[in-house]
């Protein structure tokens, strides 16, 4: 709530804080009203609260996850941190530590929480996605530390940069701002999902004569070659090379063929859009996805070579 009332120190101080007791926001004159609108995100009413509350959770999964994503896969441990402390704010901390020690090892398979199988719907993926992201990344991390134990266990610290994060929102605005944080953090883990069920939906890794998986390449991604999604997302639908190179900088990422990888029929957050309404979202993927693995069984001569998909294990009716 707010007080506009003219520059006069009796009605700033006496009168609006001692007479009435009010603690909120005073301001002077109109336009100083309209600043604070339009430079500290107030809003006149609930409508353009929620409005405002959707808006940044917009940019928090599409601006600040890409941005600390990118942190997270740099060797610069102050820059590491730094996308440690971005995802522990969003209640996401456990997802630097699944995505790389996880994801980036498992992906394309049946064993990785983060792919989806072709016909598999969007709503289905989150909650293997969430749980088993959490719970694989938490032994990997514990693997980790019995042969190089060496400070707080990383889990302990998402969880301090979490909890920390509530306090500052209880502090901030009580209970409503807890919920508010609360709200912003699931509509991030809810973008964050969605681009991973996108980026790798259906799509398949072999496994060799031998028993191992072929390396993971550029047919394990699907990608976006629209400008505009690029740049926000710090060209984050330039998936394929993201996974070749894990190191490799933004800003060097290759969009590779058409010939060469799958291309999106849509942008990137377009697609995520689509993905919510898993029925309209198989209709549009399922030619793609087909003519995907016709062409890939092609080019590497599956039948040819004994080559055994794990297609099976990883597809449902569609």
């Amino acid at each position: 709530d707010g007080i506009p009332c003219a520059a006069n120190p009796f009605l700033l101080t006496d009168g609006v804080r001692g007479e009435w007791g009010f603690d909120g926001i005073v301001v002077s004159d109109y336009e100083a009203v309209d600043q604070v609108r339009r430079m500290h995100f107030l809003s006149a009413d609930k409508a353009g609260a929620a409005a405002l509350s959707l808006a940044a959770g917009f940019w928090l999964g599409q601006v600040a996850h890409p941005a600390a994503h990118e942190l997270i896969h740099r060797a610069d441990r102050r820059l590491f941190r730094l996308g440690i402390a971005v995802y522990g704010v969003l209640a996401m901390g456990h997802h630097a530590s699944s995505h790389r020690l996880v994801h980036h090892v498992l992906v394309a398979t049946p064993d990785d929480p983060a792919t989806a199988r072709s016909g598999q719907g969007f709503w289905r993926f989150l909650l293997k996605a969430e749980g088993e992201g959490f719970r694989k990344g938490l032994a990997a991390e514990t693997a980790l530390r019995t042969r190089r134990a060496k400070g707080l266990h990383p889990f302990l610290t998402y969880a301090g940069i979490t909890l920390l994060a509530a306090a500052v929102a209880l502090a901030l605005g009580g209970w409503p701002g807890v919920a508010v944080w609360a709200l912003l953090c699931l509509h991030t883990k809810l973008q964050i999902h969605l681009s991973d069920y996108v980026q790798h939906y259906g799509l398949l890794r072999r496994r060799l004569p031998d028993g191992r998986l072929e390396p993971v390449g550029p047919r394990h991604s699907w990608n976006g070659g629209q400008w505009l999604s690029g740049q926000m997302m710090l060209n984050a639908p330039r998936h394929s090379d993201h996974h070749a190179h894990p190191l490799r900088p933004y800003p060097a990422l290759r969009l590779p063929g058409v010939e060469d990888a799958p291309r999106l029929p849509l942008p990137l957050p377009l697609a995520c859009t689509l993905a919510l309404i898993p029925p309209l979202w198989r209709r549009v993927m399922r030619p793609h996805v087909a003519r995907w693995r016709q062409f890939d069984e092609g080019v590497t001569g599956t039948n040819a070579a004994g080559v055994a998909s794990v297609g099976n294990t990883m597809s449902e009716p569609s």
